[in-house]
């Protein structure tokens, strides 16, 4: 008999799925504070902010899937610095449903020039909130977790 799970979508919009429909997924996302701000970056697809990050591909390493998602999303050049914390959460997009693992790392930057967003329909902004006065209330709420630790 299959179980019956609830994932939420990226605008945790609740979604119930048997569990055979669940793929696993490994996600990396990174930490980058200076000067007491963190660098966040905002979906289009969404009304929060994320760490950025994303899913590790087959044969990467999630140090390597952090330093290459956070250039895709941001625009800058980080270092994988050392890991903080992990979880996970189900979630559904375009009606695939995911089990996903998710690791955080701290990350330092290496550039300080911003490049270009490789990827505008997953990021559309990313830029430094003051974690003195950051509302946690407009990030995503697997990253609340670990960005609370900071605050």
């Amino acid at each position: 008999m299959s179980k019956i799970f609830t994932a939420t979508d990226i605008n945790q919009n609740k979604f119930s799925a048997n569990e055979s429909d669940f793929s696993f997924r490994i996600s990396s996302y990174g930490v980058l504070i200076e000067d007491g701000k963190i660098l966040l970056q905002k979906s289009p697809l969404s009304h929060f902010y994320n760490l950025p990050g994303g899913g590790v591909e087959v044969g990467e390493s999630e140090k390597d899937a952090v330093v290459r998602e956070f250039n895709e999303e941001t625009g800058y050049q980080v270092v994988y610095k050392k890991h903080l914390d992990f979880g996970f959460n189900l979630f559904t997009f375009e009606n695939n449903f995911f089990h996903n693992f998710f690791v955080f790392s701290e990350v330092e930057r290496i550039s300080l020039e911003v490049g270009n967003i490789t990827d505008p329909e997953d990021s559309s902004e990313a830029k430094f909130f003051d974690l003195k006065s950051l509302d946690i209330n407009i990030v995503n709420p697997i990253h609340r977790s670990i960005i609370e630790k900071y605050l």
